[in-house]
């Protein structure tokens, strides 16, 4: 019986791209970030006013982001919470920022950390029932405390710290509470709140020089993503505050 040939030179050139295809779909996982910090495209951080993406001051291989503001200038960077249909003790432990003062303070309530909450839970909604409690960088109220001229990571929303820098003032609470003391003020008092957004904000520099300047920020955390560099934020609105 006569043999039909093998096409060897049709099934090696198959076998070629296949295994070249595998490789591609290999590279691409392998280059694709895992975790609770992988990278969400389009970013899910909003930069307005005074911010840039720059290099740390001190490792041009970290990436950071730079507020500079004046006396017409502010700078923020926010993040946009009202799908995670969450309350204020749902961020403990994840509200934090690692900070590096260049050339001011952080006196009179800038930067910090703001939290937007709606205390009737109606997340869609605005008007009296929408309001935004402060968290200052620093270790005092209405801040204070922050040392210059070198990195420093501080966790806002720790229920151990004695750091009394949380305002609920527009809430009917405090105006310097613990994180603990804010968390329970919130859950007694309006215990059907929900939060709408976190960010952190610079604009004390409008009235009054000393905070006027240059502060770098890295890791900056509003619950559970990580703003660490520039695939992480871009310009645009600050809603929902």
């Amino acid at each position: 019986m006569a043999k039909t040939p093998r096409d060897f030179g049709r099934r090696s050139g198959t076998a070629s791209r296949t295994f070249a295809l595998f490789l591609i779909a290999a590279v691409v996982v392998a280059l694709t970030p895992i975790g609770t910090n992988a990278y969400v495209q389009p970013p899910i951080y909003r930069s307005q006013g005074g911010v840039t993406e720059v290099v740390d001051p001190q490792n041009a291989a970290n990436d950071v982001i730079r507020f500079t503001t004046t006396g017409t200038v502010s700078a923020s960077v926010t993040r946009d919470l009202r799908a995670k249909n969450i309350q204020v003790e749902d961020m403990t432990n994840m509200i934090s920022v690692k900070y590096f003062f260049l050339n001011k303070s952080c006196v009179a309530g800038s930067p910090r950390f703001q939290l937007n909450i709606d205390t009737h839970g109606a997340l869609a909604t605005t008007g009296t029932t929408v309001g935004n409690a402060f968290g200052q960088f620093g270790n005092v109220a209405f801040g204070g405390g922050c040392v210059l001229g070198q990195w420093v990571t501080e966790d806002k929303a720790n229920l151990t710290t004695t750091g009394q820098v949380w305002d609920a003032s527009q809430f009917g609470g405090g105006q310097a509470l613990t994180w603990a003391q804010f968390v329970t003020f919130m859950q007694t008092t309006h215990p059907n709140h929900r939060v709408r957004a976190c960010g952190v904000f610079d604009d004390s520099g409008t009235f009054t020089t000393a905070a006027q300047g240059t502060v770098y920020l890295d890791n900056t955390q509003c619950h559970d993503r990580v703003l660490e560099d520039a695939l992480d934020v871009s310009p645009g609105t600050n809603d929902p505050f």
